[in-house]
């Protein structure tokens, strides 16, 4: 790991010369709403909040086709659609960055499964997180709940820490020592790090006085008596108010659930995969008609028992959640995950 100074008004070259070599992706905001968009020269990107939609979009596309098919004399020509490109994301938030990282668990190294998914694994293989610190946490973030920081580097390549009129990149892979041209940069003095430590450290005080960590507990959830927590109230309570609209899971960049489809005509066709949630009603309907999960209370229930318990119950005590907070800020009826956990872990203690 080697820690560089950039010349902030150095960025845009710097960028420059990262988009010539990769397709390159930076945060901007359109219409009031900040997603990530290719790059724009001469346009500074915004990378002091988060964007609306993680990065888990270009991993686990919205909807992309997975392969071809057509018939042969012997038998079906099946052609795979890996993804060629190579990309470079940059001023990713390290909640997202981590979040790929646990979403690596569930397609490449599953403990349930020896089989790797090809199409997530290509994406991560081609392309480079370069991240940028988070030193604006908003009020519904709660990374140092679950595991995570406001600076962690856990899943990127880089990270670029502002320290006003220079930016600290921390360069942490081979690959992206590879990328980065490090000679148009100097290398990091100690004041330089100290000035980035009390940067995050603030960034943390104001984690912590925004919401206390220990307020989370999944150890006392993962721990705790599964049938109790099957038949906490809180189901029903939270089921009274949630539309199933399905905004929590689609924003989150650790929910990885998909639904597969076949189209074509005269057998040839192909098949493809789409984001899916379990805030839907035909999630787990079966062909012959029979849903395990009918209600609200049960799909509710599916959700926040799959974060907070049973991946990390899988995991190694790693929560499915990253505390990024999307799915606090645009929930339509103001469902809180801390909440939810809360109720979870004193369960425990009330029995």
């Amino acid at each position: 790991m080697n820690n560089y100074l950039l010349k902030k008004e150095d960025l845009p070259a710097f960028l420059k010369d990262l988009n010539l070599q990769c397709e390159l992706w930076a945060p901007y905001t359109e219409s009031g709403i900040r997603f990530f968009h290719p790059y724009r020269k001469g346009e500074q990107p915004e990378c002091g909040r988060s964007t609306r939609i993680s990065v888990k979009s270009f991993f686990l596309p919205r909807c992309e086709e997975m392969f071809q098919f057509s018939p042969e004399p012997d038998g079906m020509n099946i052609q795979a659609n890996l993804p060629e490109n190579r990309l470079v994301l940059f001023g990713v938030r390290p909640c997202d960055a981590r979040a790929m990282r646990l979403n690596a668990r569930v397609f490449l190294d599953d403990p349930a499964t020896p089989h790797q998914d090809p199409y997530f694994g290509k994406r991560r293989q081609t392309t480079l997180l370069v991240g940028w610190g988070c030193d604006r946490p908003g009020a519904a973030c709660f990374c140092h709940a679950v595991g995570g920081s406001p600076f962690g580097e856990e899943g990127l390549d880089a990270l670029i820490t502002d320290l006003g009129d220079n930016l600290l990149l921390t360069v942490g892979t081979p690959e992206a020592e590879k990328r980065i041209k490090t000679d148009q940069l100097r290398t990091a003095s100690e004041e330089d790090m100290a000035a980035a430590e009390r940067i995050n450290q603030a960034s943390r005080e104001t984690l912590s006085a925004n919401f206390n960590p220990e307020n989370m507990k999944i150890e006392s959830i993962v721990s705790g008596d599964i049938e109790t927590l099957f038949d906490l109230p809180v189901w029903e309570e939270t089921a009274s108010r949630c539309l199933n609209c399905g905004v929590c899971t689609y924003l989150c960049p650790t929910c990885t659930c998909f639904d597969v489809l076949d189209t074509g005509e005269n057998q040839s066709g192909y098949q493809f995969r789409c984001w899916d949630s379990c805030m839907f009603g035909l999630f787990t309907q079966h062909a012959s008609g029979h849903n395990p999960r009918p209600g609200k209370p049960e799909r509710i229930r599916q959700r926040f028992m799959h974060k907070l318990r049973y991946f990390p119950e899988r995991n190694g005590g790693h929560a499915g959640c990253v505390g990024c907070g999307r799915c606090v800020l645009f929930c339509p009826v103001n469902i809180d995950i801390r909440e939810i956990a809360e109720s979870m872990a004193e369960s425990k203690t009330n029995r």
